[in-house]
């Protein structure tokens, strides 16, 4: 039942001479690495904290669930399944690796979702089913571009709207009690590397821990608050957002000949602390320099 949906999908698609394809493939790229970790850097940089860090948390547990799942169903792409569905060229090579859960629907809830998850509590309904509807529509855009089943994108959106409803409670939990912070560091680290150690690589655990480390770094040391300067929170995004873009090209080029297999473990670690961390550190330093 899934192929014959992804075929009538497809006989839609190359009935319309392709006509949808560059905006479905928009779409996707906007549940992609970058545009995510550049999203969750605006958030928490220049607009919300508390938004940034739920939107943070909800990507250290759902990108890390979503690659756990992976490993342990070894679910084939739609067309190694079947011979019958052509997915849409440009579309393949963001679609590696096993196909359950889809990634990007994970991502993209785990951020925009988040987000929107946020603002509906803010009574900021507007924002919030504007966010929500970009995420079924990326989930769509899976599915229509033919790398995705359904079912793929529907357990992905709701494992991600139960994390959403966890990360809530647990970032209260957290605030609330003097050593949480730790011991959930502590929790998930040990918990993914005997993942990693007796089941499968989940490079997404980097980002993971990386998330929980600033958490702890932040609580102790950086105390990271939006500044209401204008002028700061557009160097910080500039500087910030092009730094970000460096980080994540050349990273694992660096990275590859010290950690070897681990080396996207390692450069998702080094993508997510520097978000988390490594800017916010600038921006208070940015501060001082300014108020002097």
């Amino acid at each position: 039942m899934d192929i014959d949906y992804l075929l009538f999908l497809q006989n839609i698609r190359e009935s319309m001479g392709g006509a949808l394809d560059g905006f479905m493939l928009f779409m996707t790229m906007l549940a992609e690495s970058k545009a995510t970790f550049l999203f969750l850097g605006l958030i928490y940089w220049c607009v919300d904290k508390e938004a940034g860090r739920f939107m943070g948390m909800n990507v250290a547990f759902s990108s890390t669930f979503s690659q756990m799942l992976k490993s342990v169903f070894h679910v084939d792409r739609p067309w190694i399944r079947s011979e019958l569905i052509h997915p849409v060229e440009e579309a393949i090579p963001a679609a590696s690796g096993y196909s359950f859960p889809s990634g990007h629907t994970t991502r993209a809830s785990a951020t925009w979702g988040a987000f929107g998850f946020r603002e509906f509590k803010k009574k900021r309904k507007a924002i919030g089913v504007a966010a929500m509807v970009m995420i079924l529509i990326i989930g769509f855009s899976r599915n229509y571009l033919g790398v995705h089943t359904p079912q793929d994108v529907v357990v992905a959106l709701l494992y991600c709207v139960a994390v959403w409803f966890l990360s809530d409670r647990l970032l209260r939990l957290i605030d609330e009690s003097a050593y949480g912070d730790i011991l959930i560091l502590i929790v998930f680290s040990v918990v993914s590397i005997l993942w990693m150690i007796f089941v499968d690589s989940v490079s997404n655990a980097g980002a993971g821990m990386a998330f929980f480390v600033s958490l702890v770094l932040d609580r102790r040391l950086i105390h990271h608050e939006v500044s209401e300067n204008m002028v700061v929170k557009a160097i910080l995004f500039v500087v910030g957002g092009a730094g970000f873009l460096m980080v994540i090209e050349y990273a694992s080029v660096l990275l590859a000949p010290i950690c070897g297999t681990l080396t996207w473990t390692v450069a998702s670690f080094v993508y997510m602390f520097y978000i988390m961390s490594v800017v916010p550190l600038m921006g208070k330093v940015l501060k001082l320099f300014i108020n002097r």
